[in-house]
């Protein structure tokens, strides 16, 4: 999957992180959460080519088959507010978005909180987690997972959300580049994760804006119209019931409304 230049630039990237590739794990958060433990340098990383045991939001499971996927996971120490620890999934978001609009034909955008799409089907989705120690955050892991070859789209049977991939919508993608570009925008991006233009790159690429939706808050299933993002990432949706809130990720979940026009 990678070449030995490639290698080498993700290694300039991330240093003083370091990079471990696997040819089959359980689950790279997993490992990146061992990696913590033995106390990593900031900014490691964790790539697979085959993933067994690999897990989404929700105790949703993540399919990754060998030589068809991108799986990986990130191990940063914040030195950012607990309070802002969402916008760690939003720059998984606006990294991986900004790379696939170089690559596909079709419409890229966000699912908010943690999935993008393309031509409103699923092709990464984001599992962020948080080691603490006592009542302070530790380490936060950010794990990702790109469907990139065709093969790599599991079974419709199986999906909680249609799926795509981006060798649909791409002419021959190559995993080592995309996972190379990605981490590039991530250090972009992480070094402006608290400014406005943040917060206005994931905004831009939201999903189902100004449309009808469903969002589970709290696991109850409502009916509103996705508004946007707050300047602190929260999602704004104005509900059939007249009410406006300003929604944090770990409260929701958002689809299109099957009655929506």
């Amino acid at each position: 999957m990678l070449t030995t230049n490639q290698i080498e630039q993700i290694n300039s990237i991330l240093s003083p992180g370091q990079f471990k590739y696997l040819e089959t794990t359980g689950s790279t958060n997993d490992d990146a959460a061992q990696w913590a433990a033995e106390g990593v340098p900031d900014f490691s990383v964790v790539a697979a080519n085959q993933q067994t045991a690999g897990r989404g939001r929700a105790d949703h499971t993540w399919h990754t088959p060998p030589d068809s996927a991108l799986a990986f996971s990130i191990l940063l120490y914040p030195q950012i507010p607990a309070a802002q620890f969402a916008r760690f999934t939003g720059l998984c978001a606006i990294s991986t978005a900004i790379v696939l609009e170089k690559l596909c034909t079709a419409p890229v955008e966000i699912k908010y909180p943690n999935d993008v799409l393309i031509d409103r089907k699923k092709a990464a989705g984001i599992l962020v987690e948080t080691q603490w120690s006592g009542n302070q955050p530790k380490a936060v892991i950010l794990g990702v997972g790109i469907n990139v070859q065709k093969e790599s789209v599991p079974p419709p049977e199986g999906l909680h959300y249609p799926a795509t991939s981006i060798a649909h919508h791409a002419q021959n993608p190559q995993r080592g580049e995309i996972l190379l570009e990605i981490f590039s925008q991530i250090r972009i991006w992480r070094s402006r994760i608290l400014t406005a233009a943040f917060v206005e790159q994931w905004d831009s690429r939201l999903a189902f804006k100004g449309e009808a939706i469903v969002v589970k808050i709290d696991g109850i299933n409502k009916t509103g119209r996705l508004v946007g993002l707050d300047e602190q990432a929260n999602l704004i949706v104005e509900m059939d019931d007249g009410t406006r809130p300003h929604l944090n990720i770990s409260e929701i979940s958002v689809r299109p409304r099957r009655d929506s026009v």
